[in-house]
């Protein structure tokens, strides 16, 4: 009998509560929880700017390494001649410095 009189008390000190709530127009009451540790640890900037560095680099090698790997001209005279199965005659050299 005990227990059902504690419930009832606190069932009605519920309802004081929510008509006191409704009177002032208030919608919804949140009771604030304790913080929580994040799932995910934080990562340090400097951690983050090296792996970026380090993915950079990688990506912009294998890019250029790509690039030159597909370009189809001919840069010696021999790569010519391999190419071509014959000799080369003459060629003009690089102009520059």
């Amino acid at each position: 009998m005990t227990d059902n009189y504690l419930l009832y008390v606190h069932k009605r000190e519920e309802a004081r509560i929510s008509d006191a709530l409704d009177q002032r127009g208030i919608l919804n009451v949140a009771l604030a929880q304790q913080p929580v540790v994040p799932a995910l640890p934080k990562r340090s900037p400097l951690i983050v700017g090296l792996l970026t560095l380090l993915l950079a680099g990688t990506f912009s090698f294998s890019t250029a390494f790509l690039l030159d790997y597909m370009d189809p001209t001919f840069r010696t005279p021999d790569e010519l001649a391999i190419y071509l199965g014959t000799p080369v005659l003459a060629a003009l050299p690089k102009s520059g410095n």
